[in-house]
Protein backbone atom coordinates (compact mmCIF):
# COMPACT_ATOMS: atom_id res chain seq x y z
CA UNK A 1 0.00 0.00 0.00
CA UNK A 2 3.19 2.34 1.23
CA UNK A 3 4.67 1.31 -2.31
CA UNK A 4 1.31 2.09 -4.37
CA UNK A 5 0.64 5.52 -2.57
CA UNK A 6 4.71 6.51 -3.54
CA UNK A 7 3.93 5.62 -7.15
CA UNK A 8 0.79 7.94 -7.07
CA UNK A 9 2.34 10.41 -5.45
CA UNK A 10 5.56 10.41 -7.90
CA UNK A 11 3.14 10.12 -10.64
CA UNK A 12 1.45 13.57 -9.26
CA UNK A 13 4.37 15.31 -9.46
CA UNK A 14 5.77 14.14 -13.00
CA UNK A 15 2.25 15.18 -14.67
CA UNK A 16 1.97 18.42 -12.44
CA UNK A 17 5.51 19.25 -13.75
CA UNK A 18 4.74 18.13 -17.48
CA UNK A 19 1.23 19.88 -18.11
CA UNK A 20 1.74 23.62 -17.50
CA UNK A 21 4.74 23.03 -20.09
CA UNK A 22 3.96 24.83 -23.67
CA UNK A 23 6.67 24.23 -26.44
CA UNK A 24 8.42 27.29 -27.96
CA UNK A 25 8.85 26.22 -31.50
CA UNK A 26 7.17 24.05 -34.01
CA UNK A 27 7.89 20.19 -34.06
CA UNK A 28 9.07 19.15 -37.90
CA UNK A 29 9.03 15.65 -38.82
CA UNK A 30 11.06 13.79 -41.66
CA UNK A 31 10.15 10.84 -43.66
CA UNK A 32 10.07 7.69 -41.43
CA UNK A 33 9.80 9.52 -38.02
CA UNK A 34 7.26 7.72 -35.45
CA UNK A 35 5.13 10.19 -35.10
CA UNK A 36 3.54 11.01 -31.36
CA UNK A 37 0.08 12.02 -30.64
CA UNK A 38 1.95 14.54 -27.91
CA UNK A 39 3.97 15.94 -30.46
CA UNK A 40 1.22 17.20 -32.95
CA UNK A 41 -1.19 18.58 -30.04
CA UNK A 42 2.01 20.76 -28.89
CA UNK A 43 2.17 21.66 -32.06
CA UNK A 44 -1.48 22.65 -32.11
CA UNK A 45 -1.40 24.53 -28.78
CA UNK A 46 1.77 26.48 -30.00
CA UNK A 47 -0.33 27.71 -32.97
CA UNK A 48 -2.87 28.53 -30.90
CA UNK A 49 -0.79 30.71 -28.40
CA UNK A 50 0.99 32.42 -31.76
CA UNK A 51 -2.93 33.48 -32.58
CA UNK A 52 -3.69 34.84 -29.52
CA UNK A 53 -0.42 36.88 -29.40
CA UNK A 54 -0.97 38.67 -32.38
CA UNK A 55 -3.79 41.15 -30.58
CA UNK A 56 -6.84 40.91 -32.58
CA UNK A 57 -7.91 43.58 -30.72
CA UNK A 58 -5.40 46.11 -31.79
CA UNK A 59 -5.40 44.92 -35.08
CA UNK A 60 -8.90 46.01 -35.64
CA UNK A 61 -8.99 48.64 -33.84
CA UNK A 62 -5.85 50.09 -36.84
CA UNK A 63 -8.44 48.64 -39.53
CA UNK A 64 -11.10 51.33 -37.78
CA UNK A 65 -8.55 54.25 -37.82
CA UNK A 66 -7.97 53.47 -41.49
CA UNK A 67 -11.14 53.62 -42.33
CA UNK A 68 -11.68 56.87 -40.53
CA UNK A 69 -8.89 58.27 -42.37
CA UNK A 70 -10.31 57.14 -45.45
CA UNK A 71 -13.62 58.70 -44.95
CA UNK A 72 -11.59 62.12 -43.79
CA UNK A 73 -9.95 61.90 -47.48
CA UNK A 74 -13.33 61.51 -49.46
CA UNK A 75 -14.74 64.56 -47.00
CA UNK A 76 -11.55 66.30 -48.25
CA UNK A 77 -12.52 65.38 -51.87
CA UNK A 78 -16.10 66.66 -51.62
CA UNK A 79 -14.66 70.44 -49.49
CA UNK A 80 -11.95 71.11 -51.87
CA UNK A 81 -14.79 73.44 -54.05
CA UNK A 82 -13.83 77.08 -53.25
CA UNK A 83 -16.35 79.80 -54.36
CA UNK A 84 -14.32 82.60 -55.63
CA UNK A 85 -16.05 85.91 -55.89
CA UNK A 86 -14.51 88.64 -58.68
CA UNK A 87 -17.40 90.58 -58.55
CA UNK A 88 -15.95 91.39 -54.75
CA UNK A 89 -11.95 91.38 -55.52
CA UNK A 90 -11.61 91.19 -59.19
CA UNK A 91 -7.93 89.23 -58.55
CA UNK A 92 -9.49 86.81 -55.84
CA UNK A 93 -9.07 84.31 -58.96
CA UNK A 94 -5.43 84.84 -59.34
CA UNK A 95 -4.54 85.24 -55.74
CA UNK A 96 -6.34 81.75 -55.10
CA UNK A 97 -4.48 80.02 -57.82
CA UNK A 98 -0.87 81.62 -56.98
CA UNK A 99 -1.54 80.50 -53.64
CA UNK A 100 -2.65 76.85 -54.80
CA UNK A 101 -2.07 75.74 -58.57
CA UNK A 102 1.28 73.75 -57.29
CA UNK A 103 2.24 70.35 -55.91
CA UNK A 104 2.16 69.85 -52.41
CA UNK A 105 2.70 66.33 -50.91
CA UNK A 106 -0.78 67.45 -48.44
CA UNK A 107 -2.89 67.79 -51.90
CA UNK A 108 -0.94 65.26 -54.02
CA UNK A 109 -3.95 63.33 -55.89
CA UNK A 110 -6.43 66.09 -54.79
CA UNK A 111 -8.35 68.09 -57.71
CA UNK A 112 -8.42 71.51 -56.64
CA UNK A 113 -11.94 72.68 -58.00
CA UNK A 114 -12.51 76.97 -57.86
CA UNK A 115 -16.09 77.93 -58.66
CA UNK A 116 -15.75 81.80 -59.76
CA UNK A 117 -18.32 84.60 -60.48
CA UNK A 118 -18.32 87.97 -62.17
CA UNK A 119 -15.09 88.99 -64.02
CA UNK A 120 -11.53 87.65 -62.80
CA UNK A 121 -8.70 89.51 -64.02
CA UNK A 122 -5.32 87.39 -63.93
CA UNK A 123 -1.49 87.85 -64.36
CA UNK A 124 0.98 84.85 -65.05
CA UNK A 125 0.23 82.05 -63.38
CA UNK A 126 1.68 78.25 -63.42
CA UNK A 127 -0.42 75.53 -62.37
CA UNK A 128 2.27 72.36 -61.81
CA UNK A 129 2.01 68.83 -60.67
CA UNK A 130 -1.70 69.51 -59.71
CA UNK A 131 -4.80 68.88 -61.03
CA UNK A 132 -7.19 72.48 -61.06
CA UNK A 133 -10.54 72.61 -62.54
CA UNK A 134 -12.13 76.37 -62.96
CA UNK A 135 -16.03 76.35 -63.30
CA UNK A 136 -18.15 79.58 -64.03
CA UNK A 137 -21.01 79.89 -61.66
CA UNK A 138 -24.75 79.33 -63.25
CA UNK A 139 -24.35 82.91 -64.32
CA UNK A 140 -21.21 81.96 -66.13
CA UNK A 141 -17.99 84.14 -65.50
CA UNK A 142 -15.16 85.63 -67.73
CA UNK A 143 -11.18 85.28 -67.43
CA UNK A 144 -9.28 88.66 -68.84
CA UNK A 145 -5.47 87.94 -69.13
CA UNK A 146 -3.72 91.06 -68.19
CA UNK A 147 -0.66 92.50 -69.91
CA UNK A 148 -0.29 89.64 -72.30
CA UNK A 149 -0.03 87.49 -70.05
CA UNK A 150 0.48 83.71 -70.28
CA UNK A 151 -0.41 80.47 -67.84
CA UNK A 152 1.63 77.58 -68.18
CA UNK A 153 0.03 73.91 -66.93
CA UNK A 154 3.07 71.72 -66.73
CA UNK A 155 4.75 68.96 -64.58
CA UNK A 156 2.27 66.48 -65.15
CA UNK A 157 -0.73 68.78 -63.98
CA UNK A 158 -4.01 68.79 -65.38
CA UNK A 159 -6.64 71.69 -66.45
CA UNK A 160 -10.04 71.83 -66.41
CA UNK A 161 -12.57 74.63 -67.91
CA UNK A 162 -16.02 74.91 -68.08
CA UNK A 163 -18.65 77.57 -68.57
CA UNK A 164 -16.35 80.40 -69.08
CA UNK A 165 -15.38 83.30 -71.35
CA UNK A 166 -11.59 83.90 -72.08
CA UNK A 167 -10.32 87.29 -73.28
CA UNK A 168 -6.46 87.71 -74.62
CA UNK A 169 -5.89 84.34 -73.33
CA UNK A 170 -2.89 82.14 -74.46
CA UNK A 171 -2.09 78.65 -72.08
CA UNK A 172 1.12 76.75 -72.73
CA UNK A 173 0.68 72.90 -71.74
CA UNK A 174 3.50 70.51 -71.67
CA UNK A 175 5.27 68.17 -69.92
CA UNK A 176 2.56 65.56 -70.19
CA UNK A 177 0.47 67.63 -68.85
CA UNK A 178 -3.46 67.78 -69.93
CA UNK A 179 -5.97 70.68 -71.04
CA UNK A 180 -9.46 70.25 -71.21
CA UNK A 181 -12.61 72.30 -72.07
CA UNK A 182 -16.58 72.41 -72.85
CA UNK A 183 -19.16 76.01 -72.71
CA UNK A 184 -15.95 78.08 -73.44
CA UNK A 185 -15.83 81.19 -75.35
CA UNK A 186 -12.83 82.79 -77.04
CA UNK A 187 -12.56 86.72 -76.89
CA UNK A 188 -9.38 87.72 -78.92
CA UNK A 189 -7.33 84.38 -77.68
CA UNK A 190 -3.55 84.08 -78.38
CA UNK A 191 -3.24 80.47 -78.67
CA UNK A 192 -3.62 77.15 -77.30
CA UNK A 193 0.14 75.61 -77.15
CA UNK A 194 0.93 71.58 -76.52
CA UNK A 195 4.75 70.85 -76.19
CA UNK A 196 6.14 67.58 -74.76
CA UNK A 197 3.89 64.73 -74.37
CA UNK A 198 0.74 67.25 -74.04
CA UNK A 199 -2.81 66.80 -74.37
CA UNK A 200 -6.04 69.27 -75.42
CA UNK A 201 -9.75 67.99 -75.25
CA UNK A 202 -11.66 70.42 -76.44
CA UNK A 203 -15.53 69.44 -76.32
CA UNK A 204 -18.69 71.26 -77.57
CA UNK A 205 -19.64 73.98 -77.18
CA UNK A 206 -16.52 76.28 -77.85
CA UNK A 207 -17.32 79.35 -79.85
CA UNK A 208 -15.28 82.71 -80.94
CA UNK A 209 -16.71 85.96 -79.95
CA UNK A 210 -17.88 88.30 -82.70
CA UNK A 211 -15.53 90.95 -82.13
CA UNK A 212 -12.11 88.39 -82.06
CA UNK A 213 -9.72 90.33 -84.30
CA UNK A 214 -7.66 87.12 -85.28
CA UNK A 215 -10.83 85.43 -86.71
CA UNK A 216 -10.01 81.75 -85.50
CA UNK A 217 -8.29 79.95 -82.54
CA UNK A 218 -4.72 78.90 -83.34
CA UNK A 219 -3.98 75.27 -81.62
CA UNK A 220 -0.38 74.26 -82.23
CA UNK A 221 0.52 70.79 -81.14
CA UNK A 222 4.41 69.76 -81.16
CA UNK A 223 6.92 66.87 -79.88
CA UNK A 224 4.64 63.97 -79.22
CA UNK A 225 1.28 66.35 -78.48
CA UNK A 226 -2.41 65.27 -78.97
CA UNK A 227 -5.55 67.18 -80.00
CA UNK A 228 -8.70 66.11 -79.88
CA UNK A 229 -11.65 68.05 -81.27
CA UNK A 230 -15.63 67.35 -80.75
CA UNK A 231 -17.54 70.33 -81.60
CA UNK A 232 -19.63 72.44 -84.39
CA UNK A 233 -19.85 75.70 -85.45
CA UNK A 234 -16.10 76.96 -84.84
CA UNK A 235 -13.40 78.29 -86.62
CA UNK A 236 -9.54 77.34 -86.04
CA UNK A 237 -5.77 77.45 -87.43
CA UNK A 238 -4.37 74.04 -86.25
CA UNK A 239 0.02 73.13 -86.31
CA UNK A 240 0.86 69.82 -85.44
CA UNK A 241 4.37 68.71 -85.61
CA UNK A 242 6.99 66.83 -84.45
CA UNK A 243 5.64 63.00 -83.56
CA UNK A 244 1.94 65.22 -82.80
CA UNK A 245 -1.56 64.24 -83.78
CA UNK A 246 -5.10 66.24 -84.45
CA UNK A 247 -8.70 64.52 -84.24
CA UNK A 248 -11.50 66.59 -84.91
CA UNK A 249 -14.55 64.39 -84.28
CA UNK A 250 -18.13 65.36 -85.33
CA UNK A 251 -16.49 68.81 -86.43
CA UNK A 252 -20.09 70.23 -88.11
CA UNK A 253 -19.57 73.59 -89.59
CA UNK A 254 -15.98 73.74 -88.60
CA UNK A 255 -13.76 75.57 -90.24
CA UNK A 256 -9.85 75.48 -90.63
CA UNK A 257 -8.39 78.73 -92.03
CA UNK A 258 -4.61 76.93 -92.20
CA UNK A 259 -3.66 73.73 -91.37
CA UNK A 260 0.18 72.95 -91.57
CA UNK A 261 1.04 68.99 -90.23
CA UNK A 262 4.87 68.17 -90.39
CA UNK A 263 7.33 65.86 -89.36
CA UNK A 264 5.90 62.53 -88.75
CA UNK A 265 2.71 63.92 -87.94
CA UNK A 266 -0.86 63.42 -88.64
CA UNK A 267 -4.65 64.96 -89.03
CA UNK A 268 -7.58 63.43 -88.98
CA UNK A 269 -10.95 64.78 -89.67
CA UNK A 270 -14.83 63.01 -89.14
CA UNK A 271 -18.31 64.31 -90.11
CA UNK A 272 -21.77 63.43 -90.34
CA UNK A 273 -22.52 62.11 -94.06
CA UNK A 274 -24.32 65.49 -95.11
CA UNK A 275 -21.65 67.94 -93.67
CA UNK A 276 -17.88 68.98 -94.63
CA UNK A 277 -15.04 70.67 -93.07
CA UNK A 278 -13.65 73.31 -94.96
CA UNK A 279 -10.10 74.59 -95.22
CA UNK A 280 -8.43 77.63 -96.39
CA UNK A 281 -4.67 75.93 -96.45
CA UNK A 282 -2.63 73.01 -95.93
CA UNK A 283 0.62 71.88 -96.12
CA UNK A 284 1.32 68.86 -95.08
CA UNK A 285 5.00 67.46 -95.28
CA UNK A 286 7.99 65.32 -93.67
CA UNK A 287 6.09 61.94 -93.43
CA UNK A 288 2.77 63.29 -91.99
CA UNK A 289 -0.44 62.37 -93.07
CA UNK A 290 -4.04 64.19 -93.79
CA UNK A 291 -7.27 62.28 -93.75
CA UNK A 292 -10.75 63.06 -93.78
CA UNK A 293 -13.42 60.15 -93.03
CA UNK A 294 -16.79 59.94 -92.80
CA UNK A 295 -19.27 62.95 -94.90
CA UNK A 296 -18.29 63.71 -98.49
CA UNK A 297 -14.75 65.31 -98.02
CA UNK A 298 -12.87 67.92 -96.91
CA UNK A 299 -13.53 71.10 -98.81
CA UNK A 300 -10.70 73.54 -99.71
CA UNK A 301 -10.46 76.71 -101.70
CA UNK A 302 -7.30 77.77 -102.30
CA UNK A 303 -3.59 76.10 -101.80
CA UNK A 304 -2.96 72.88 -100.93
CA UNK A 305 1.10 71.51 -100.11
CA UNK A 306 2.31 68.28 -99.92
CA UNK A 307 5.43 66.75 -100.85
CA UNK A 308 6.54 63.01 -102.04
CA UNK A 309 6.64 61.12 -98.24
CA UNK A 310 2.94 62.43 -97.31
CA UNK A 311 -0.41 61.51 -97.37
CA UNK A 312 -3.37 63.41 -98.20
CA UNK A 313 -7.06 61.58 -98.21
CA UNK A 314 -10.64 62.79 -98.66
CA UNK A 315 -10.06 65.95 -100.69
CA UNK A 316 -12.92 67.50 -102.34
CA UNK A 317 -13.49 70.96 -104.28
CA UNK A 318 -15.92 73.69 -102.87
CA UNK A 319 -19.11 74.03 -104.32
CA UNK A 320 -19.27 78.18 -105.88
Amino acid sequence: MLNTSKALLVGSLVWAGVAPFAQSELKTFQPGDVIKSSEINGNFEYLEGQIEDLDIGAVNSDIDNLEFRIGGIESTLDSTTKVVDCNADTLALDTALLQEAHYTASTHGIIKKFEINGECEVGPISIDGTSVTIVGGSDGATIAFRDESDWNVRFNSWLGLENIVFKNSRIITSQGSTLSWGRITFDNPRGIFLVGHASLYAASPTALSQDSSGGALFIGAYRMSSVEIKNSEMRYQLHASTGSTIRCFDCIDVALTGVIVRVNSSFEGSASDDQDLSIETLNVSLNSTFAQRGGSGLCTSTGITADDSSVIAGITSCSE
